[in-house]
């Protein structure tokens, strides 16, 4: 995928150097990725597809300017790393649980001379504990968990209205519910990814969860 392509697809105005740094990291997380587990391998072929894109679309439903957040269970770095080029003045967190995983990222994020980008390695429960309460204005993540254990994770940590945008596949009603219930003062709203760039056979399962205070 160009930086046109990609330019597009997204709705993102993307410069030379960032595209030219978002496929250096491409490079570099295909080439930690055959050391150590960071990304499913099945995906190699399509990087930018099947990672870059998805995480870039997180700017596409919320706004990422001027921001503190987390990227929760960041794993290889996504979405956080990609956003985090295109978004110099907000600041990232990547946190991951691995030591293996976190210590790539150190690596990564030197070699892509990132200021912005900080890497934690801590269990999720462990950080609210020890200082970030309310430090964050939105966490974002992948698939990670359900969205009732996203959201506990999340609650304690962001200060805002805006909780927690995560991406995910399938039918989530029975998730929606389940946090519904254990959280009745937020709001969920589903947001299906062909929707946002009006092309059903791309990520044509996946949708955004957007999470809310009431």
């Amino acid at each position: 995928m160009n930086k046109n392509e990609l330019e597009k697809i997204t709705a993102l105005e993307i410069t030379d150097d960032e595209f030219n740094q978002i496929s250096r990291y491409v490079e570099l997380l295909l080439m930690w990725n055959s050391k150590i587990n960071l990304i499913s391998r099945k995906n190699d072929s399509s990087p930018f597809l099947s990672h870059i894109l998805p995480a870039l679309l997180f700017a596409q439903v919320i706004d990422l300017q001027n921001k503190n957040i987390l990227d929760l269970g960041s794993g290889g770095g996504l979405p956080g790393i990609p956003l985090s080029i295109l978004f110099e003045k907000s600041s990232f967190t990547l946190l991951d649980s691995i030591q293996k995983k976190v210590s790539v990222l150190d690596e990564i994020v030197k070699s892509l001379s990132l200021k912005n980008v900080f890497c934690v390695c801590e269990r999720v429960e462990n950080i609210k504990i020890k200082h970030a309460k309310n430090k964050f204005d939105i966490v974002v993540a992948r698939g990670v968990a359900t969205i009732k254990t996203l959201v506990g994770y999340s609650l304690p940590l962001v200060n805002g209205k805006q909780i927690l945008l995560t991406l995910k596949g399938g039918d989530l009603t029975l998730e929606k519910n389940e946090a519904l219930r254990s959280f009745p003062y937020i709001k969920i709203t589903e947001i299906p990814v062909s929707e946002i760039i009006n092309n059903t056979n791309i990520l044509e399962d996946k949708k955004f969860i957007l999470v809310e205070r009431k």
